[in-house]
């Protein structure tokens, strides 16, 4: 399954480069700068599952002008599938 949308990211920057959503590592002497962007994220989703266990491997990444970003989670399913 692939899935997409519209964002709004926030961004803080300091002199030590960009952070997501306002984690400030402390510039000296001046406050962060602050920008707020339009994105795109995309997630990916795929699945194995028996009859009492299941493995999902998601990907996700938010495109965006300011700080582009992603990941990969890696999903254990325990229980009775139906």
């Amino acid at each position: 399954m692939i899935d997409g949308g519209i964002a709004l990211v926030g961004v803080v920057s300091d002199d030590d480069g960009f952070s997501l959503l306002g984690s400030y590592s402390g510039g000296i002497n001046r406050p962060p700068d602050r920008a707020t962007t339009l994105g795109l994220p995309l997630e990916v989703q795929a699945f194995v599952q028996g009859r009492r266990v299941g493995l999902g491997l998601y990907g996700f990444v938010n495109l965006n002008r300011e700080a582009s970003f992603g990941g990969v989670t890696l999903a254990l399913v325990l229980g009775r599938m139906r």
